[in-house]
């Protein structure tokens, strides 16, 4: 019948969590028992390279419909990205919060992959 079918599929290993705990001058003045001239510092809480977030895995697939005329040759194509709707973050908040009350947007997701798209295209060669 003409139909093709293609497809991709994408597996990317998740990103590193990361946790830092930022530090203002007052609490690193009132630590040390004397006045500090260090503006902020942050300190990295979880040890690099021990966790991960998930994979991000993705299916792409493209049908397209090959129409003979007299004239040429049209194609019709129907894509679909992200076929599954998978919302895996790829950006998370990796900033734990202050000592006295932080940590509610950690690993908040600050971006997700684009969810399922759908695109409509037609191609004729004469």
């Amino acid at each position: 019948g003409d139909v093709q079918l293609s497809g991709t599929f994408q597996s990317l290993p998740g990103r590193e969590i990361l946790a830092w705990v930022q530090y203002t001058n007052p609490v690193i003045s009132a630590s040390l028992g004397r006045q500090s001239n260090i503006a902020t510092t942050a300190v990295q809480v979880i040890e690099p390279g021990t966790q991960y977030s998930a994979r991000l895995n993705q299916v792409d697939m493209r049908v397209s419909k090959l129409l003979d005329f007299a004239a040429g040759q049209a194609r019709l194509m129907l894509d679909l990205y992200n076929l599954f709707n998978d919302s895996t973050p790829l950006e998370l908040n990796n900033l734990y919060g202050a000592p006295a009350g932080g940590g509610t947007t950690w690993q908040r997701p600050q971006m997700i992959i684009p969810g399922r798209l759908m695109k409509l295209a037609f191609q004729f060669d004469f």
